[in-house]
């Protein structure tokens, strides 16, 4: 099995790699790799609306809840959205986790969705697990994460699909 940090954080407070490998995303706490004990992990109240959204899309998710870890939820007053680090072990599932975020956003954001603002999203996002993993640290306004998304999932999808002859 490999070794990156998320899957050795994850075996260390007691998460089977079962679980880890049935899941297509994994939205895990902010501080998942700041810290190794268990209770300094913290959910957002951001993160637990998307892992309910993802679930209603039927998108196999897993959430450190799932093992019994019932974290403490910090409700930041503040504008910002706070989507926690999630882990995406399985790329067909990008697409809604794009759309997701995307729709999310602009409910949230709704006058200054796509303008210069004070309001950012912050996502540790982590694309993959071999060779073709990427990791997003962002902080930034929500167009631009969803154009970053966007990018993510297209790209991959041009990498998966056959090539095409010309009729």
């Amino acid at each position: 099995m490999l070794n990156s940090p998320l899957r050795q954080q994850l075996s260390a407070i007691g998460v089977p790699d079962e679980r880890i490998n049935k899941a297509q995303i994994l939205c895990l706490p902010e501080n998942i790799l700041r810290t190794a004990k268990r209770e300094e992990l913290r959910e957002t109240t951001d993160a637990t609306i998307l892992i309910k959204q993802l679930r209603e899309k039927s998108v196999e998710v897993f959430s450190l809840f799932d093992v019994g870890l019932d974290l403490p939820a910090v409700d930041r007053r503040a504008k910002d959205k706070w989507l926690g680090t999630v882990w995406v072990r399985d790329y067909a599932a990008m697409p809604i986790l794009t759309s997701l975020i995307a729709g999310y956003l602009v409910l949230e954001f709704p006058v200054h969705f796509g303008k210069a603002s004070e309001q950012n999203v912050h996502l540790d996002l982590v694309v993959g697990e071999k060779d073709e993993k990427i990791s997003l640290k962002y902080a930034g306004d929500g167009q631009t994460l969803v154009r970053v998304l966007d990018a993510i999932k297209d790209d991959k999808g041009n990498h998966d699909r056959p090539a095409r002859g010309h009729h």
